[in-house]
Formats: C-alpha cells, structure tokens, sequence
C-alpha cells in the first residue's frame, strides 16, 4: 500500500515532460510497477502472444534486438527461455538502460529514430511499447525494417486507441495518464499500414487499448512498402 501510495505521489507531482530520455530517466525506479500496472489493465494479451512467438521463433545464435527495451524485462524473459541468443539492447534513456545491465548480451544507447547498425543485421527484431513514445513511429518502423534480415520476424506491441465511443469515453483516464505521464500517444488500429500484409499477424486486445503485429520480411530485400 504505502508503494502504491508513493507512486501515486510521484505521478501527481510530476510535470509533463517533452523531453522523452528526461522523463523516462526519472521514471526508471519505478517504471516496472508502473508498466505492470499498464498490462493488467490493457496489454496483457499483446504480450502474451508476442512472447508465444517469440517462443517459437527463437534458436541458439540468433541476432535478435530489443528496441527501446526500457529495463530488459523482455530481453531478460528472452536470455532465460533461449540463452544461445545474441541479444542486443537499444534505449535512449541512460537509466533505463543501467536497469537493463544485468541482462547479457550487447547494451548500446541509440535512438529509434536513428539505428547505429548495419542494414539486415538481426534475425529477430523487437520493439515493444516503445514505438508510441519516439514522436515519429512510421520513421522508427523505418529503421526497424532496416535493420531486419531478409526472412527475419518483426514483432511490434503497442498503445492503440478503441474505435467504439463506449471505449473511448472508458479509457479516456487511461489514456491522459499515457499520454501525459509516459509521453505516449495511442496509435490507429491499422498501424503499421506499410507493412505488405500476406505476411502481417495482428492482435487487438479485447479492450482495443494494445495490439500485437507480427510480421515476417520477405527473403528477398524488399521495400518497406506493401
């Protein structure tokens, strides 16, 4: 109780913030809570099946990069179920980043919207809840695909906003916290439309506020358009 009453505290007295790293640096300590609080009440199905993806996906040596990986808890998940994997950790935000050290692999400070990596690097490329707070999605979806090998596997969860007005008005709190306190914005349910979609899986969460994508480049290098 006195936690959550700390948290509360914090958040109230807390000004916006239009720097994103500023405002994800002081969120560090306690973003974890905060984000678990988020997935009891949205996301718990979007990660759900990325994670069930990524569980049939993964193999020993595998590239695979986490994107804006905030404290490494999905890069933590993944070393535990493939320790083979070569994974590498991109975050904008020095102190999430210090939170994600303990996770092996490859911690690099970098920007979405600018990957410091070589075209067709990773096997596996991953991006979650990440993607909302850059300002620019369609340019980071960009980089992504970039940095994608030929046959690799995309995997995106993100903040969407519901359709129904019913939803809307319900979720209206929910959504001015994200958006005022987490510098998120909730992308449309059709995100990301570049994406060619004979080879795109989509989940929209129950309450429409998450999705999961899922999506596999061609083997030859393509263009990001569908």
């Amino acid at each position: 109780m006195l936690t959550k009453i700390q948290d509360l505290l914090f958040i109230l007295t807390t000004l916006p913030d239009a720097n994103a790293v500023s405002l994800y640096d002081r969120l560090a300590a306690r973003y974890d809570r905060f984000h678990r609080r988020w997935l009891m009440r949205a996301g718990e199905e979007s990660l759900a099946a990325l994670r069930g993806s990524l569980a049939a996906e993964l193999r020993p040596g595998m590239h695979v990069l986490d994107a804006g990986c905030g404290t490494g808890a999905l890069a933590r998940w993944i070393a535990d179920m493939e320790p083979g994997a070569r994974l590498t950790l991109v975050d904008l935000a020095p102190a999430m980043l210090e939170r994600a050290r303990t996770v092996p692999g490859r911690h690099v400070r970098a920007d979405l919207l600018a990957l410091p990596f070589a075209d067709g690097g990773f096997e596996i490329v991953i991006c979650a809840w990440a993607l909302e707070t850059t300002g620019d999605p369609e340019r980071a979806l960009a980089e992504l695909h970039r940095v994608l090998a030929p046959g690799g596997l995309l995997c995106l969860c993100f903040c969407t906003a519901p359709q129904s007005p019913g939803s809307r008005l319900r979720s209206l709190p929910l959504r001015f916290s994200v958006a005022r306190f987490f510098n998120g914005t909730f992308l449309h349910l059709g995100f990301p439309e570049r994406l060619a979609t004979r080879s795109l899986r989509r989940l929209v969460s129950r309450r429409g506020l998450a999705s999961f994508v899922c999506w596999r480049k061609p083997p030859e290098q393509g263009s990001l358009i569908a």
